[in-house]
């Protein structure tokens, strides 16, 4: 009896110290690299750099595309009765299956304590987004958010709060500058912006600031960019770039060559040179017809095709840069039809940018909103737009089997209700399974007998 105790007790403890939640976060670092400065995994200042040609197309169309959609604010009442200091509504039933949708998962912590959900349309952090900063509205606020991840990985918000703890205004830093400073505790002690020798380095604390960044393999504490991924992709794109621009400024090579059998001094040599590229050279001067002396030949230079080859390369980069940021090759493809678009349009708006919009609301209502209420939560406007067709026709098909009304179907279309459609109609043709009518006159008397029996029916009523 006594081993099976003493058994018992050990079993206990175990389970307590199992079951027992861990305060600390697991040591990703060497001890003698916490609270101190995290050095950045790559040159960000380079990636940022990197901001030009199909990297500036692509990194620029998705920060733009993810800013243009609204930004909502919800409130999560546990009661119907709970009265609100701001000004709200109720929500649609079109924003309701939104917010419950399974692409929307990480807001049941709120829905599922909500026994009523509305959209708060005044509110301090309505304000916020709108009057960013003296100097920055919300859309540009957003649209640099996402600049900064397409190019970095990350992006950082430095919030200014009032006496209160309230806050009032949101500054972008600049995530080149930005260092993380790791804790054995916390896990992020707080942050240092750098300031290169021009100014003291200044301090934050983790509370100040709100860290937006991609997902990283390698690396807990800071986030990786698309151009990251990619890197030799631009920089074959970029060195492609460049060559080609020599090549037809003519710097690479010349077009061609004066030619003479005489030996020149360098009196003559130097004349026959500036007065040639005087008459000859520059782009306006192109289709001169040049006068030789002293038996001068001028001997033209071909390029040979295989040196025009990386054209066939650019190509190939295009792809894989646009890849890398989640951009459909139809949507800024010249031979793409309108059919062909708006089914890359809605893979991107997919696949794309509405994760996108879930990384950075999610974040706001992790680290932002918590400041203000525990009961609100924000999200953007569903980006995908749905298939009209298919809906057009799923509503017809719904009209005739008798699962909604015509009103219904109107209302679905954003028409007005007419009272004359409410009824619910199936046809008349339906019978049970394994019952056949005989011929055309059963068919007749069949429907005839079913209209009498209806008549019938709502004269008694």
């Amino acid at each position: 009896m006594v081993t099976i105790s003493i058994i018992q007790d050990i079993i206990t403890t175990f389970k307590e110290v199992r079951n027992k939640p861990k305060t600390k976060p697991p040591q990703y670092l060497r001890d003698w690299s916490y609270q101190r400065e995290l050095a950045t995994p790559a040159d960000l200042t380079s990636l940022l750099n990197s901001y030009k040609s199909w990297v500036y197309i692509a990194a620029s169309k998705n920060a733009s595309t993810t800013a243009r959609y609204s930004l909502k604010l919800f409130v999560a009442k546990p009661s119907k009765n709970v009265k609100l200091l701001f000004r709200t509504k109720p929500i649609s039933l079109k924003t309701k299956n939104f917010l419950y949708s399974e692409d929307m998962g990480h807001l049941q912590s709120y829905l599922r304590k909500a026994v009523e959900v509305e959209e708060i349309l005044e509110h301090p952090f309505l304000e916020l987004m709108k009057n960013v900063n003296p100097f920055m509205n919300e859309f540009e606020l957003k649209e640099m958010t996402g600049l900064h991840q397409e190019l970095t990985g990350n992006s950082y918000w430095y919030i200014l709060k009032n006496n209160l703890g309230i806050p009032m205004q949101v500054w972008i830093l600049y995530p080149d500058r930005m260092r993380v400073v790791p804790s054995k505790d916390k896990f992020i002690a707080g942050y240092v912006y750098k300031n290169a020798g021009l100014l003291d380095d200044v301090p934050f604390d983790s509370e100040e600031i709100i860290h937006f960044k991609y997902p990283s393999a390698n690396d807990p504490y800071y986030g990786m960019g698309c151009v990251a991924a990619i890197t030799h992709a631009y920089n074959i794109n970029d060195n492609m770039s460049r060559y080609e621009n020599a090549l037809f400024s003519n710097m690479a090579r010349p077009d061609g060559v004066v030619e003479t059998d005489e030996v020149l001094n360098e009196d003559d040599y130097n004349r026959i040179k500036e007065a040639w590229k005087a008459v000859y050279g520059g782009v306006g001067n192109t289709g001169k017809t040049a006068i030789l002396e002293k038996g001068l030949k001028y001997k033209s230079i071909s390029i040979p095709p295989k040196e025009l080859s990386f054209l066939v390369g650019r190509k190939v980069t295009k792809e894989e840069i646009l890849n890398a940021f989640g951009i459909p090759l139809g949507l800024l493809s010249e031979e793409s039809n309108r059919a062909n678009s708006q089914t890359a349009t809605i893979t991107y708006l997919r696949d794309a940018i509405s994760p996108r919009h879930r990384r950075q609301e999610q974040k706001l209502n992790e680290k932002l909103l918590p400041m203000f209420d525990e009961r609100l939560f924000c999200a953007y406007e569903n980006c995908v737009p749905e298939d009209e067709e298919f809906k057009q026709k799923k509503r017809i098909e719904n009209v005739n089997a008798g699962i909604i009304s015509r009103n219904e179907a109107r209302v679905e279309e954003g028409e007005e209700e007419r009272p004359e459609l409410n009824d619910i109609y199936i046809s008349n043709t339906l019978v049970p399974i394994g019952t056949e009518l005989q011929n055309e006159e059963q068919q007749i008397e069949e429907i005839s007998r079913r209209i009498t029996e209806k008549v019938k029916e709502k004269l008694h009523a």
